[in-house]
């Protein structure tokens, strides 16, 4: 299993898929998509004045993926998981919950802070950006 964490815009999402492309078997987990798609209503952004609950949603998100991820990985999938947060090395252990004999193979990815804000400028499907 693999996760691949940065800032947004890093390049993450392309990192994870051409990562995954490489296996016979996988399965790419956008942690964004946890957070945008299949949260309704309510979802809180850094901006939005609650940090607690913008912080247990994170927490919830990447419980989710990694959740996913035990699914996917005992059915003998490659796991890339795509997001900023299960990468810091004191929430990993949390988000593994008790799937933490997954062991990952964590990566962060630091692009120069110019590449980032083009890239930002360019999306137009975001609105966290």
């Amino acid at each position: 299993m693999f996760v691949i964490g940065g800032v947004p815009g890093s390049g993450k999402t392309t990192v994870c898929r051409l990562l995954a492309g490489r296996f016979e078997r996988s399965i790419h987990i956008p942690w964004d998509v946890i957070r945008e798609e299949w949260v309704v209503s309510g979802r809180k952004l850094p901006w939005d004045g609650d940090p607690e609950e913008m912080g247990r949603q994170m927490m919830l998100g990447s419980r989710a993926a990694f959740q996913v991820a035990r699914l996917y990985s005992d059915a003998g999938f490659a796991v890339v998981v795509d997001g900023p947060l299960p990468v810091h090395p004191e929430i990993l252990p949390y988000a593994l919950g008790e799937s933490n004999d997954l062991d990952p193979i964590r990566l962060y990815i630091h692009p120069r802070l110019d590449v980032v804000i083009e890239r930002l400028k360019a999306r137009t499907d975001r609105d966290d950006t």
